[in-house]
């Protein structure tokens, strides 16, 4: 009877490489029982060559006797080969013996059968045990670094608190008539800034260290051992299985010992690996407490509490990071949902195999579902970790950012100075990295993004930092609320309505200038060159407008997105990002030969992009993967514009 089955992350915690070393020795014992068999099937073949050559041997002898047994040697009449009793006796013994070899000789195939396959198994096993050995040291390395960020945070977070005392104290000197009185203000109002800036991303990085502790302890490394127990048991019932077909095998053979070897093949069926495990887990409990968390270090000789800053520029700051959390949710959900499906698949399949193997081979299916797990990890530890800092943020400043306008900032260089919208200084050239909005074409440094406030006038409201709900709600969700954001704006839609045509009249027609991708119910899927009917203006500059399509469909699309002027058809070539304010028009791309695939999914979010389909085939462009920080270009049903470049793999 099976034992009551355990968990090897709950009742041995932390404890993976001992688990390891045990699975090992039990590998190395399958190959030990491999070896043997292939010894004794040597053995049985020298054995099957030599009885041959013995009854060979003496089958001759027994020919050139054959007549003097049976009639003697001068018979009276001609002798028809008509043996005696004792001639077939002896004949038939040589043909028993003989079949006896042929029986040892395939006794010694089978058994050399049996070997390999125990071989190829066992050391397919091994690979996939190191394979979970050298990912529980990934994830061991992946939170050192998120452990190593907290203490770098911790760093920058003391380094902004001399440079901010520093700053104080030059403008106590200045402060008394000091021409330069002004600007040692200036410049400890800055450092007072990013100092702010910098204790909250200490404070985050102590969340998400503390996150990434308790995930790896409860939930990481628990998985990695039940996945290592889940090898043990295929293991030991592959094992089982190959030894009780060996004895059985020994027991068609060896008649008169088949009560030993079946015996011995009743025990083989009695293998549990449960038990044993219960066995190991006895003799291996030992005290284990999980590591304590970290809480808020003040910087030595400055006065600070644990509270985050709650001023504006810093409140801008987390509210800029809580969008960019919730978009990245937002991108990282869908795909996480679907490798979670792979991964129960296979899981389903696995055990399909292991209980009529003559489906197919679970080696196979559990290497696979090994790599599908390690992959759906990386997706789940970076929504755990932001969902951490939403977390941290929202119990701080709260979710609810509904009047949030983001900008769509993108990379950018600049061939000539240009202003940075924010400070005033310029940014120019290499060395100077800058963004730009491209709905509005707001200019900023990168390094200045993130204090920006979310107040895009080309953009609806309420995007992805407006949902109050769960950090973890649906993408399609987030994504509907840019839309039904429009609703929720200064002015009512009833109010706008009334710029709108009446019913009973039609509205302006226009034409698509390019196609667009509904993210929301509310809005609207139409191609590049169609005919639409405008409906509602944008009369409340929400940047978007409600049309009318073909087969009476309605919804929002983006102003800039139709002209109305002339009835003028859509351009032949698209627009791509200049290094400043605006955009000019770009001819059609000839591809350099070399081709990428999408690995996911994405929609556009813009009039440059370019939507993916999983396992598409895009060819680049001679600027290719080289475009920007984060992006390639490519050519798509003939029109040129950009990707992420970490949503596809170059071929």
């Amino acid at each position: 009877m099976s034992a009551t089955a355990i968990d090897f992350g709950h009742e041995l915690p932390d404890q993976l490489p001992t688990i390891a070393a045990a699975l090992s020795a039990q590998l190395s014992l399958e190959t030990d029982v491999a070896a043997f068999l292939a010894e004794r099937a040597a053995i049985e073949r020298d054995y099957a060559a030599k009885l041959q050559s013995l009854v060979r041997k003496y089958r001759d002898k027994i020919a050139k006797r054959d007549q003097d047994i049976s009639v003697g040697p001068t018979p009276t009449i001609e002798w028809k080969h008509a043996q005696s009793t004792l001639g077939t006796h002896i004949t038939d013994l040589y043909s028993t013996h003989d079949a006896t070899a042929a029986d040892h000789g395939s006794l010694a195939s089978t058994l050399d059968d049996i070997s390999n396959k125990m071989n190829v198994s066992t050391k397919a096993r091994e690979d996939l045990r190191k394979k979970h050995t050298s990912y529980a040291n990934k994830l061991l390395s992946d939170r050192e670094t998120t452990y190593s960020a907290k203490d770098k945070a911790k760093a920058k977070y003391d380094e902004l608190c001399h440079e901010l005392d520093s700053q104080r104290q030059k403008r106590e000197k200045a402060a008394s008539g000091d021409k330069h009185a002004d600007r040692a203000a200036k410049a400890f109002q800055s450092a007072e800034m990013d100092m702010w800036n910098g204790k909250n991303s200490y404070l985050i990085q102590i969340s998400v260290s503390n996150s990434a502790k308790q995930r790896f302890y409860r939930n990481d490394l628990p998985v990695v051992q039940n996945s290592l127990q889940s090898l043990w048991t295929l293991s030991t019932n592959r094992f089982a299985t190959s030894t009780a077909k060996a004895q059985s095998v020994f027991a068609a053979h060896h008649e008169l010992v088949a009560k030993k070897h079946r015996d011995l093949e009743f025990k083989a069926s009695q293998v549990d690996p449960v038990q044993d495990q219960n066995l190991f887990a006895q003799h291996n409990q030992q005290r284990w407490q999980e590591p304590g968390g970290w809480t808020f270090e003040p910087c030595s000789g400055f006065f600070d509490t644990g509270e985050m800053s709650t001023e504006p520029s810093a409140v801008t700051f987390l509210q800029n990071r809580l969008i960019r959390c919730r978009t990245r949710i937002a991108e990282l959900e869908p795909l996480a949902e679907a490798k979670l499906k792979e991964v129960e698949g296979l899981r389903n399949l696995r055990d399909a195999y292991e209980k009529q193997s003559d489906l197919g081979n679970p080696d196979e299916v559990i290497d696979n579902l090994f790599e599908s797990v390690r992959t759906l990890f990386g997706f789940e530890i970076e929504l755990h970790d932001l969902e951490a800092e939403v977390e941290t943020i929202t119990a701080n400043i709260g979710g609810d950012q509904s009047q949030a306008r983001p900008h769509r900032f993108k990379p950018a260089s600049f061939g000539i100075p240009t202003k940075c919208d924010l400070c005033g200084d310029k940014i120019w050239g290499l060395a100077s990295k800058g963004s730009v909005c491209k709905p509005c074409g707001y200019t900023v440094h990168q390094k200045c993004e993130m204090k920006v406030p979310a107040e895009c006038k080309a953009a609806p409201g309420g995007g992805v930092a407006a949902s109050t709900g769960s950090p973890r709600a649906s993408s399609s969700i987030s994504r509907s609320n840019r839309s039904s954001g429009i609703f929720a704006s200064g002015k009512t839609r009833s109010t706008a309505s009334q710029a709108a045509p009446n019913s009973g009249d039609k509205g302006p027609t226009g034409r698509v200038l390019f196609a667009f991708e509904a993210s929301s119910p509310h809005e609207l899927n139409v191609v590049e060159g169609e005919s639409v009917e405008m409906l509602e203006e944008d009369v409340d500059g929400s940047g978007w407008i409600k049309v009318r399509a073909g087969a009476g469909r309605e919804g929002l699309v983006p102003t800039s997105y139709c002209d109305f002027s002339n009835h003028t058809a859509a351009p032949t070539a698209t627009t791509q990002d200049t290094g400043y304010n605006g955009a000019k028009a770009m001819p059609a791309t000839q591809g350099c030969g070399l081709f990428v695939k999408a690995l996911y999914d994405y929609a556009a979010q813009g009039m440059d992009e370019h939507s993916l389909s999983e396992g598409e085939r895009l060819e680049l462009t001679a600027t290719g993967m080289s475009y920007a920080d984060g992006w390639c270009e490519v050519i798509k049903d003939g029109r040129t514009a950009i990707v992420p470049s970490n949503y596809v793999e170059e071929l």
